[in-house]
């Protein structure tokens, strides 16, 4: 009876990712203090290149298409060309390294797929006594060559995890296994890594491909609608949401973003929160939307799959920004944003008016749509949010207007019914403009 006995290397690889949290505004559980307005400087209107669309004149395109066109062929070359041949040039096929593995995988699975199944009881199989050498150890000993103190141990326990054969992940390990023609032993963890791996890989493509744009046409949307929407708006609020908007479009483009109203003082404060999110340094109170809040610059160091590429690590810091800077709609007492140790109680009215403000500005500006792919995006990728969304407040304001509109409507009619339906008190006569004045007659 034949005793089976692998030698197992273990190797260890780590890796992981944040992924950002939803849209700003959270739950009625945060504070505002009022705060005076910043004071007036004057302002230029900013022809931000996000904003400006200048149409293509009639033909312009094609005139453009045919223009390229004829600059890239060579008349010369047309002659040389037979109508025999095919216009069009497809390039060969990329070599895929791992081609020949695949069709070889493929053709064993099949195999064994395709082979009867043995019937009967599994072969029985008896416990290593720890004296007889393991099956297959002069293959690995002629690959690893193991020292004798790594022998004794595996000898001892069964297993040896040599620390001089650490690889930089598990693909160059079983690698290094399929290569060596060595008995492999598949680890659960491998497995969970691969799909994190895969899935780490989807949700980068994701967010490149879609998430990404989504979440900066919105800003820009919303930032070039301001101007005009802010005649509705209190100073205060534009001047907030030009500010957040400023950082959040300099955080998602490669270049610095300017005020949208031609605020010198925005600008400034912005290109000095820019450059502290950049920094990551460290915990500070700053002063933002009127009152003083505890922001952790920390959390804006990119990881994950969000250092490999530029274009990754604009869109994690803008969505850390749209996710970690709060609107707090009922009071400021959140641990996220009050600096102390004891949360500040006080009410907020002015960040909860910039929410709404903000929720109307996506809705005017049709940025609603975008902010709602990024916002599902998030859920599904990060779990259900824990605030106010976007979207939600935008209905709690409709039917608020909604409301506010019927009560003003009932308010009226009542009045009318009361003017009309009230007599004078004896001795009165009414006054030309009807109730609720009167005066004395005369006897």
């Amino acid at each position: 009876m034949s005793t089976s006995r692998y030698l197992a290397i273990v190797l260890a690889a780590c890796s992981g990712s944040t992924a950002p949290r939803p849209w700003p505004i959270t739950p009625p559980e945060t504070a505002t203090a009022s705060a005076t307005a910043p004071a007036a400087e004057p302002r230029v209107p900013v022809a931000d290149p996000a904003c400006v669309q200048e149409p293509a004149p009639d033909g312009a395109g094609e005139a453009g298409e045919a223009g390229d066109a004829s600059e890239a062929s060579d008349p010369g070359d047309a002659a040389a060309i037979s109508d025999d041949e095919p216009r069009r040039r497809h390039p060969p096929r990329p070599t895929n390294a791992c081609t020949v593995n695949d069709g070889n995988l493929a053709r064993e699975a099949a195999a064994i797929l395709a082979a009867p199944r043995a019937g009967g009881k599994p072969i029985p199989r008896t416990a290593w006594n720890h004296k007889t050498p393991p099956e297959r150890l002069d293959l690995i000993q002629r690959r690893f060559e193991l020292a004798r103190p790594e022998l004794d141990f595996l000898n001892k326990t069964g297993v040896v995890v040599p620390a001089r054969l650490e690889l930089p992940s598990y693909a160059y390990g079983y690698h290094e296994i399929f290569q060596s023609q060595l008995p492999v032993y598949t680890t659960a963890d491998s497995l969970f890594h691969a799909i994190f791996a895969s899935h780490d890989a989807a949700v980068a493509q994701l967010e490149r491909s879609s998430i990404a744009p989504a979440l900066a046409s919105a800003l820009d949307r919303m930032h070039c609608a301001l101007p005009a929407a802010s005649v509705d708006y209190p100073a205060e609020t534009a001047h907030d949401l030009d500010l957040y908007l400023t950082v959040a479009r300099s955080l998602a483009g490669t270049d610095a973003v300017r005020s949208i109203r031609g605020d010198a003082s925005i600008d400034r404060e912005a290109a000095d929160l820019v450059a502290k999110v950049h920094a990551a340094a460290g915990a500070e109170t700053i002063m933002m939307f009127g009152r003083p809040r505890l922001v952790d610059f920390t959390q804006y160091t990119p990881r994950g799959h969000y250092t490999s590429s530029e274009e990754l690590t604009r869109y994690f810091l803008t969505a850390m920004w749209a996710s970690r800077i709060e609107f707090n709609l009922v009071s400021r007492s959140s641990r996220s944003s009050a600096p102390g140790p004891e949360p500040d109680p006080s009410e907020t009215p002015r960040e909860a008016i910039d929410a709404l403000a903000l929720a109307d500005l996506a809705a005017a500006s049709g940025a609603a749509a975008g902010i709602d792919t990024v916002d599902r995006a998030w859920t599904l990728l990060a779990g259900r949010r824990e605030d106010v969304s976007i979207g939600q407040l935008a209905a709690l304001r409709a039917q608020g207007t909604s409301q506010s509109s019927r009560m003003r409507r009932r308010s009226r009619r009542s009045s009318a019914r009361s003017a009309t339906a009230s007599s004078a008190p004896r001795g009165c006569t009414p006054c030309p403009r009807g109730p609720p004045c009167c005066r004395r007659s005369r006897p």
